[in-house]
């Protein structure tokens, strides 16, 4: 349990925009979860509509993706 403790502490430390933000810990009696923002956006709705991404949608989600990445690195954090 330490390791999820120490996890929410450093990851709600953590602000961008393509990041997401990390709100609190639940602690039950035989489970322990953290608690984090709802997202009002996946990728999920193109593979429902069954559609395939654009090239440009691809290199826009990708390079949102790589700038949330490269802010934790640059907070001294590995993603793993």
């Amino acid at each position: 349990m330490y390791y999820r403790y120490r996890e929410k502490n450093i990851l709600g430390k953590l602000s961008h925009p393509n990041v997401v933000a990390v709100l609190g810990e639940v602690v039950l009696e035989k489970s322990h979860g953290i608690v984090m923002e709802l997202c009002d956006q996946n990728l999920d709705v193109f593979r429902q509509v069954g559609r395939r991404l654009s090239e440009e949608e691809t290199v826009h989600i990708i390079s949102q993706m790589a700038a949330g990445i490269a802010h934790v690195h640059e907070e001294g954090i590995i993603h793993r």
